[in-house]
């Protein structure tokens, strides 16, 4: 088919008119943006367009020496030329030039493209306080070109406080305390228990089998395929499991670990930020966005 359309110039009138599935990105999605739309139309066009740079790309490389991919494809070594070029070397000639100390040894250092960040969490008890913490992100943000998507961003709140945020100047409505929050691979929430931990589990599990789904139903030794579903289903069914509180709600796990951090700095003569003491869970409402 592809070789037809490259040949005449149009495709299948069955592949012109398209067909749109909708996969779900949430257990249970209550909305069109909790869902990823997949377009039959669109996928031939983007196979017929890599089929394209694949045979021209050896006569345009000399020309174009960008490479644009994802994070996480591109090569380590060129990644790590880049860091070695702009975050190293450019930072370190820029410091050089500077007065040992700079202008004031009390301020940061300056800001460099060494950095990256991706997700960002919030947690705070007063919801204008976290408002106000959000508006002063967006503009710091808006100063490299950046703007927190309100359609990815979701909060969760533990009380019936009726606040709604604003986010890009859109009203981002707060979610109850069952819904939960996935941080570093594991879903947080406030009123939930094991069966959010459970629900993630399986997710992982039935993700890692369908990847390698091929290798655990191939015709070969029962053992083999045993030691391998253990090594690519469970790990990753069970990874970080051992930080999981299954018996204790999240508030109560929070405020223990915050406790024993406190005892750490104390006995360490060490001063707690402002910072930490306004993360400490101690009012009647807590407030946590992501973006």
């Amino acid at each position: 088919m592809l070789s037809d359309a490259l040949y005449t110039g149009t495709l299948p009138a069955a592949v012109e008119k398209g067909l749109t599935v909708l996969l779900p990105k949430e257990v249970q999605p209550k909305g069109w943006g909790e869902t990823r739309p997949i377009t039959l139309s669109s996928t031939v066009l983007k196979a017929i367009a890599q089929l394209l740079l694949r045979r021209c790309a050896y006569t345009l490389q000399p020309l174009n020496t960008l490479q644009w991919a994802a994070f996480d494809s591109v090569a380590q070594t060129s990644l790590a030329r880049l860091v070695e070029e702009k975050a190293l070397l450019e930072t370190l000639a820029h410091t050089q030039q500077q007065d040992r100390g700079g202008d004031n040894p009390l301020l940061p250092p300056p800001p460099h493209g060494g950095s990256y960040m991706d997700d960002t969490y919030l947690w705070g008890e007063n919801p204008l306080h976290l408002q106000a913490t959000l508006d002063k992100l967006q503009k710091t943000l808006q100063k490299h070109g950046l703007k927190i998507n309100p359609k990815k961003t979701r909060i969760i709140t533990n009380t019936d406080n009726p606040f709604k945020f604003k986010i890009d100047g859109q009203v981002v409505t707060p979610e109850g305390g069952d819904a939960a929050l996935t941080v570093l691979g594991s879903p947080v929430s406030f009123a939930g228990g094991p069966q959010h931990l459970a629900a993630e589990m399986g997710t992982r599990g039935r993700k890692a089998f369908g990847k390698n789904k091929k290798i655990l139903t191939a015709k070969t030794a029962l053992k083999r395929r045993l030691n391998l579903h253990t090594t690519l289903v469970r790990q990753s069914a069970l990874w970080g499991c051992e930080t999981l509180q299954l018996q204790q709600a999240w508030t109560d796990w929070n405020t223990r670990t915050l406790r024993m951090a406190r005892v750490h700095l104390h006995k360490n003569n060490q001063g707690r930020t402002g910072h930490a003491r306004h993360a400490t869970v101690e009012g009647d409402e807590v407030v946590a966005p992501t973006a």
